[in-house]
């Protein structure tokens, strides 16, 4: 009998601890959105004592009572967006991201919307859903490895806005983003299973305000050109400089440089003063063994 209640709790630890070791997305907000004004939606993630590093999925939303107005991704764990959030069809947002390293935590944001609630009108009777489909995480193990994941299903109601919009927007100003992108640095790579072998520019920052919108590279004295990342490089000889620029959704923008080469007749003053110093020191040895 002992060894049978033995079994029975091991197996229900088991059990207790499979279930905990889920990772979860969870949808959050307010469950009430007004018609007129907007309501933010966080994604955020618990990682129930894992270490991932990847995530994926599509935010399903119903699009006849909600307007998508901006996607924030300012305070995100995602370092590195392989697909950045946005809508890929109709009342769908596809995301995938990485973290180069992992992450282990509770809480953490992955993206938050930003919606409007429409008039009713006929759609009174649509289904007030945000849910989370095709959901992915992969642990940080290495080997790519599928974790167990769950999420859950976020509803709400809508209805007639009794306060003052301007007040409102006013509020909204107030916390405007006015600061500019964070300062990051271009790494160059080359592998042979990406753009056949040729090299190519990684690049990525954040932005803790509103959100990176879009970066723009600029090679020599070409014009910039939106760009994502990887970047295949135009001159594979590596001699011309390299602009890159991160701009948030609020247009604030930060504008880095990297020189692929550093050829040697860019620093040519420096390569004249040190010929003039040697020949300087042979002159001075010369005329001190002729004394």
């Amino acid at each position: 009998m002992n060894n049978i209640k033995k079994t029975f709790i091991s197996l229900s630890v088991l059990l207790a601890a499979s279930i905990c070791l889920a990772a979860e997305i969870k949808i959050s907000g307010n469950s009430e959105i007004k018609i007129g004004s907007q309501s933010e939606i966080n994604i955020n993630i618990d990682t129930q004592y894992q270490n991932i590093n990847a995530v994926e999925g599509n935010i399903i939303f119903p699009d006849s009572v909600l307007k998508l107005k901006e996607i924030k991704t300012g305070l995100s764990i995602i370092n590195f967006w392989v697909e950045q959030p946005k809508i890929s069809s109709s009342g769908n947002i596809r995301f995938s991201g990485i973290i180069p390293g992992g992450y282990q935590g509770n809480g953490s944001n992955i993206l938050s919307l930003i919606f409007e609630a429409k008039e009713l009108g006929m759609a009174s009777s649509v289904q007030r859903i945000i849910k989370i489909e095709n959901l992915k995480i992969l642990l940080n193990d290495g080997k790519g490895t599928l974790a167990e994941a769950k999420t859950n299903d976020f509803r709400f109601s809508i209805s007639k806005n009794t306060t003052d919009i301007q007040n409102t927007d006013l509020e909204n100003n107030l916390h405007k983003d006015i600061a500019s992108p964070e300062l990051f640095e271009p790494v160059l790579s080359k592998n042979q299973n990406i753009f056949a072998g040729k090299y190519f520019l990684v690049f990525t920052t954040q932005d803790k305000g509103s959100g990176i919108d879009h970066y723009e590279v600029k090679e020599g004295e070409e014009d910039f050109v939106v760009a994502e990342t990887p970047y295949l490089i135009k001159d594979q000889n590596l001699k011309s400089r390299i602009f890159v620029k991160a701009i948030d959704k609020e247009g604030n923008e930060i504008t880095v440089e990297y020189s692929p080469k550093k050829l040697w007749y860019l620093n040519y003053w420096l390569y004249i003063i040190i010929i003039i110093g040697i020949v300087g020191a042979v002159f001075i040895t010369k005329k001190s063994h002729k004394k």
